[in-house]
């Protein structure tokens, strides 16, 4: 798992400034998220009541290790950094034969309940803006999942 932190490195960026991640291996086995989907989401009630009576987890698909990618203040595009670094990350680990799955429900919490980034040792200042499950696939696939066509639309500029 450690080796798909690297390649958060190679990616395109606004400026020099790397995307802080860490790798929290069994990130979530506490209740502070748990906490948070019964306390601001209700739409999870379901997930919660499936975890509690199966062990299936919903939310992270028991995986393994999840990567938490924050941002230092001053980057002129943190999000967009944080975000290329989670592709490369999820590339990587898809061709070390790692399933990943990027979290943006964790990410909201975080967002929400400061607690959480804290406990973790994210300082204050940092914003978090990817979580990154990783662990073994369930499955293996034979081909690519069917995608509907892309959208696509050309702009043109009026003619004055």
């Amino acid at each position: 798992m450690s080796r798909c932190l690297p390649v958060r490195c190679p990616c395109p960026r606004g400026r020099d400034d790397h995307p802080a991640a860490r790798l929290f291996s069994r990130l979530f086995l506490k209740d502070r998220l748990g906490f948070y989907r019964r306390r601001y989401h209700d739409q999870v009630r379901d997930a919660l009541r499936q975890f509690e009576e199966t062990g299936r987890d919903r939310l992270f698909h028991g995986a393994t290790a999840a990567i938490v990618i924050a941002t230092r203040p001053g980057a002129s595009c943190p999000r967009e950094d944080a975000l290329l670094a989670a592709q490369n990350i999820a590339l990587a680990a898809h061709a070390m034969g790692i399933g990943s799955c990027l979290i943006g429900f964790a990410v909201e919490a975080m967002r929400r309940d400061p607690s959480i980034p804290r406990a973790l040792g994210i300082p204050a200042d940092e914003a978090v803006h990817a979580v990154v499950a990783l662990g073994r696939p369930a499955v293996t696939y034979l081909r690519p999942a069917g995608r509907k066509p892309p959208v696509i639309r050309y702009a043109f500029p009026s003619k004055t």
